[in-house]
């Protein structure tokens, strides 16, 4: 009778652990995710606002757009 209550409080513990370990495993893939996420939303945004330059020396990358632009005689002055 005595070792059939301890193997079932064997059991029992084991179960907790077992609990315990699965909810640790599945913290540690939220925050991973949650992490990835942030990451992958500042590399977007940086990707979309990359080009901010401090030096006034430096000119901006031409666009397509400005390309075309020019090629259809569009000044950009706003003046109509």
């Amino acid at each position: 009778m005595g070792r059939i209550l301890l193997a079932i409080a064997v059991v029992v513990a084991a179960f907790f652990l077992l609990g315990s370990l699965i909810g640790l495993i599945t913290g540690l893939i939220k925050w991973a995710l949650i992490i990835g996420v942030v990451v992958l939303a500042v590399t977007m945004l940086s990707k979309i606002l990359r080009y901010a330059p401090t030096d006034p020396r430096v000119t901006p990358p031409a666009s397509p757009l400005g390309a075309v632009l020019r090629e259809n005689g569009a000044t950009g002055g706003g003046t109509r």
